[in-house]
Parts: C-alpha cells; structure tokens; sequence
C-alpha cells in the first residue's frame, strides 16, 4: 500500500487523534480544513523516503529548477517545470543536499544501519479497537519482529537530537501516545512484546544521529492519554457534538494561579 493509499483510508491516525488535545472543536475543523504541509514536514517526509525508500524516491519528488521565478523567462521554466512535475512534490536543490547529508549520517551509524536494512518498511496496519469499537490505523516507520528482536522504531528529523531535547519534544508532540498506539496495533497482526525506539537525525550538520529505546513507563503514560483521547472521540462521534473549550454543559472557567507560582 502506498502512502497515498494510507492517508486516504478513512480509519483513525495517531497524527488525527492528536488534534483532539486541545479540543474537539479543533479536531473537527482539523479534520475539514487539511493544512498545507510545511516546509519543515516536506523536509521530514522527504527524507523518510530517501532513507527508507530510496527505489521508489524519483516517483514521489522532482527538483525545482534554478531560475528566478520573478522574470517572465523565469516564470515560463518554472510554469513548464510544474507540468513535468505532475503530481510530484517539489522539492529544492538545498532540501536535496540536507536530506542526503541527514541519509548518509543515519547510514554511517552502525545500530540504525542495522535497523534500517534489517526491518520491515512503512507497514500499513489496520485494526478494530476492542472497547470503542473504532477503526484505527497506523504505519511504522521500521518493525523487526524475529526469533531475536521484536522492536518497532520510528525515524525523526529534529533541530537538536540530544536525549533531554528530544525527551521535552516526545510529551510534547504526543510521541508516547504514538509509541502506545503503534504497540497496540502491530500486535493485532504480529503478537509479541515490543521495544519502541526512535532514531532521531539533526537536519543541520555534521546531522548528528542519536538512538533512543521509550523506557516503559513512558509508554505507559502514553497509553493512558491515548485511551483517554480514542474515548472522548467515541463521545463525540456518537453525539456528534465537537464542542469548544467550554464544553457540552458551556461553563466558564476559571484562570487560577499556577503551582509554580504559590
């Protein structure tokens, strides 16, 4: 299955269900309102499909040509460029020599050569979730699941990829939501007991590498406000109310000061 194929099957992502952190009003108009990718996320997705799946990269990127986009002969290789280009997404020659920096120094690291060489690649997986009766979804960058191993890795560009920056980054950005969901769904078509690891790349050089195994505990909490989050979308699916900040019930609330402050 391709990534095109993925995305637009309609049962629930981790990236989805994330919108429903903030609020559900959100979630919905998330979900009828599709953001442009930006430019950050095209680097990020570019460089997954160099690193690991460089057969097929031609088919889903082109460059962009060199000319000043201001000029009218600029304006017509550029206008014949997009039509070569077709569905392709358009990359730059800079981004091209950031995400090849980023591949070679993932592939001179020895532990993520040998996960990346050793793993099955975008794996598309689908289950029903027991409790809600919700169709879910999602695609491990790698998974290994063999007689020695059994470890699901997800690869991450990243500004600083030093243990204390990226731990901030994964509650953040929900990455233990992402390991807890991504655990549960590679069970239901491989069972086992998995270590879920990250590979994280700095997208400026020398694009240091660092391998990080999600210790339990994390992954636990990450369970935790995934159910938390598949059960406020059931509610709000089966009442089809998206409400806002305020709730169902509209109360106001209250700003308090913060522990930090007392």
């Amino acid at each position: 299955m391709t990534l095109a194929e993925y995305h637009a099957h309609p049962a629930l992502s981790r990236s989805r269900l994330w919108h429903l952190r903030q609020s559900p009003q959100k979630f919905k108009y998330a979900e009828e309102h599709p953001e442009t990718p930006t430019p950050a996320l095209r680097l990020g997705a570019a460089f997954h499909k160099i690193a690991l799946e460089p057969e097929t990269f031609d088919q889903e990127y082109i460059i962009a040509p060199d000319t000043d986009r201001r000029t009218s002969e600029g304006k017509r290789i550029y206008a014949a460029f997009l039509e070569q280009a077709a569905q392709r997404t358009v990359i730059t020659y800079e981004e091209v020599q950031t995400i090849i920096g980023m591949s070679r120094a993932l592939m001179a690291n020895p532990t993520a050569k040998y996960l990346v060489e050793t793993g099955l690649k975008e794996q598309s997986i689908f289950w029903t979730d027991k409790e809600s009766g919700i169709d879910l979804k999602c695609r491990p960058d790698i998974m290994i699941a063999n007689d020695d191993l059994h470890v699901i890795v997800d690869l991450k560009s990243c500004n600083s990829a030093d243990t204390d920056s990226f731990t901030k980054e994964c509650l953040r950005l929900g990455y233990d939501v992402q390991a807890a969901m991504y655990s549960e769904g590679v069970q239901t078509k491989y069972p086992g007991e998995y270590a879920f690891m990250f590979i994280a790349v700095e997208k400026n050089p020398p694009y240091a590498v660092n391998i990080m195994e999600m210790d339990k505990l994390v992954v636990d909490y990450g369970y935790v406000r995934f159910r938390e989050l598949l059960d406020l979308y059931a509610e709000c699916k089966k009442n089809n109310d998206w409400y806002g900040f305020n709730g169902t019930q509209n109360i106001i609330n209250k700003i308090q000061l913060p522990a930090w402050v007392q």
